[in-house]
């Protein structure tokens, strides 16, 4: 998140996989910056305040891949992030088979499905 002139931008990534590029899912400023930055905090999204990001990610469409400019910092952000799922699942052991658990029903724990 940014504010420039007063107004607060935010965009907001989806990474799905090593094999594929994050995403643009939605970026804004004003109001919509706002909803961005309020949905993440409540369903526990970390967010990333990175002033060098943000211009570049404000010039992608929605729904594009993230441009080559911004690798560097991405790859800063995705080990922090790394790191703090790390730490998150060391204090939530009890979860751990909640995290192993298949996707869907029909998935075994391998990621076939029966």
């Amino acid at each position: 998140m940014q504010k420039t002139r007063n107004r607060k931008q935010a965009a907001a990534l989806q990474y799905n996989s090593a094999e594929s590029l994050p995403t643009v899912l939605v970026k804004g400023s004003g109001l919509l910056a706002d909803l961005i930055e309020s949905l993440a905090k409540e369903n526990g999204i970390p967010i990333a305040e990175e002033s060098e990001l943000l211009p570049l990610l404000m010039t992608t469409s929605n729904d594009s891949s993230v441009p080559k400019e911004s690798f560097k910092i991405l790859a800063e952000i995705f080990s922090f992030l790394y790191l703090a799922d790390q730490q998150w699942r060391g204090d939530h052991p009890h979860l751990q088979p909640l995290i192993d658990a298949p996707t869907s029903p029909l998935e075994d724990s391998s990621g076939e499905f029966q």
